[in-house]
């Protein structure tokens, strides 16, 4: 049985369901069922936009590229977006772009519109009523979340929505580069990072490859602020090309390219150095990688 543990999320909701219908959507109850500490709150409601800034005056207002109007607003810690004047909760679950983000938890009942459970019972990822090349027409970055999602859950990519995102994968040129970045770090700071590129090679957006072990079990310091370290443990544990075309791919700034390019090269012995952070950073990945 879902149940929601988080007091504040459960306040939120109660207070919009005193004066309207509300439902939570999408992620946040993906990730509660999967134990992944989730992020954001989407909640959808029968409540005019006027109504949710009379319960939440400190809420901010924008409006969506497809015309939603969006409340938002944080609670010590927890990131809520409101979408105002909802009727038709079950059309929030069969508009999803994929089908475990298509559950809806009402305070009481959770609602699986679309049979969403046995996808993660499963362990798939998979679109809703095949409408994800339909979606990604209109939000291009739609394109990008399969693999990300397949990184942070470990979850298999199913073949109809990866046959789909081959068909479609020119959507990359419409994404913003910062977008497509951000998904980078987040593949790199995921679970399972590799799942992910092993279905990117699938669809020939980066090169085949052998894993020859985990590169999460290769703990690095200060990880998040040095990518290009992280990136190395991953060339070693697939290919050099491998991860430069996950580099390209994903956009990834031209100071990670160049501190990646480098310390390979001096790992290899095809260059030198005097320069002591980047002398100090070659003995730490020689000494973990000879473990491997």
């Amino acid at each position: 049985m879902f149940e929601l543990k988080d007091p504040i999320v459960t306040n939120v909701l109660h207070s919009l369901n005193q004066h309207g219908e509300s439902a939570i959507f999408g992620g946040y109850i993906r990730d509660i069922l999967l134990n992944i500490n989730p992020k954001d709150i989407d909640i959808a409601t029968t409540l005019s936009t006027e109504q949710v800034i009379s319960i939440y005056p400190m809420a901010n207002i924008r409006e969506t590229i497809s015309g939603y109007t969006i409340v938002s607003f944080t609670i010590k810690g927890r990131a809520f977006e409101i979408v105002p004047n909802s009727e038709d909760f079950l059309k929030k679950a069969s508009d999803a772009d994929l089908n475990i983000n298509s559950l809806t938890y009402d305070g009481n009942h959770l609602i699986d519109a679309t049979d969403s459970l046995k996808d993660f019972k499963k362990k798939i990822i998979s679109s809703v009523k095949n409408n994800f090349e339909e979606l990604v027409a209109t939000s291009p970055f739609i394109w990008l979340k399969p693999f990300r999602l397949s990184s942070t859950t470990g979850f298999i990519i199913d073949k109809e929505l990866l046959d789909t995102l081959e068909k479609t994968k020119s959507t990359l040129n419409l994404i913003n580069k910062s977008i497509k970045t951000q998904e980078g770090y987040k593949i790199l700071n995921s679970k399972y990072p590799l799942l992910s590129l092993e279905f990117l090679s699938k669809i020939g957006l980066i090169c085949p490859f052998e894993i020859k072990f985990d590169p999460k079990s290769i703990i690095l310091p200060n990880s998040q602020n040095n990518y290009h370290l992280q990136l190395i443990v991953f060339a070693y544990a697939t290919s050099t090309h491998t991860i430069n075309d996950f580099l390209t791919l994903y956009e990834f700034p031209e100071s990670i390219k160049n501190n990646f390019y480098t310390l390979m090269s001096l790992l290899s012995g095809e260059t030198s150095t005097t320069n002591f952070r980047l002398l100090n950073q070659k003995l730490l990945l020689e000494r973990l990688l000879q473990k491997k």
